[in-house]
């Protein structure tokens, strides 16, 4: 059985050449990491397109997981002209993102809906944080959820 790394790196080939690493993951959250080295700009601190995919990946990650395992099956998109990422301070060390799932009562809505509809957007609020847990930019990033029908 593949890993969760093993499987993003398989799906989105640009967080393998990113070295992103599930750092944590379970069926509520999931937090990504990616290394400075490789993922830096001419000064010297994280590129904004590395953090910005890493944000965008690790709240598609998270929704993919929670699809599949709500419908056993289903596609996820960003809806990136909905994305609004907020570059606070720059990032001179490796950095992570933490995704969580909204509450029960959201997500039972959530579920409601994509039942009669087959889809539904989701916006999510996630941030980049340092190695020393600093938090340096922040995002808020607009998914669609669709469940594909068997």
């Amino acid at each position: 059985m593949r890993s969760r790394e093993q499987r993003l790196h398989e799906q989105i080939p640009l967080t393998a050449a990113m070295r992103v690493r599930v750092v944590f993951a379970d069926d509520q959250r999931l937090e990504l990491s990616a290394p400075l080295q490789g993922n830096h700009n001419d000064k010297g601190t994280a590129f904004a397109g590395s953090l910005s995919a890493l944000l965008q990946v690790t709240g598609w990650e998270l929704w993919q997981h929670w699809v599949n395992m709500t419908w056993g099956e289903g596609q996820i998109a960003v809806a990136a002209v909905d994305a609004r990422l907020s570059y606070l301070k720059p990032v001179q060390d490796d950095f992570s993102v933490q995704a969580k799932l909204p509450t029960m009562i959201e997500l039972e809505k959530m579920i409601a809906a994509v039942n009669r509809h087959g889809k539904i957007r989701t916006t999510s609020e996630l941030t980049v944080r340092d190695g020393s847990g600093a938090v340096k930019v922040t995002g808020t990033i607009q998914y669609a959820l669709f469940r594909l029908e068997g």
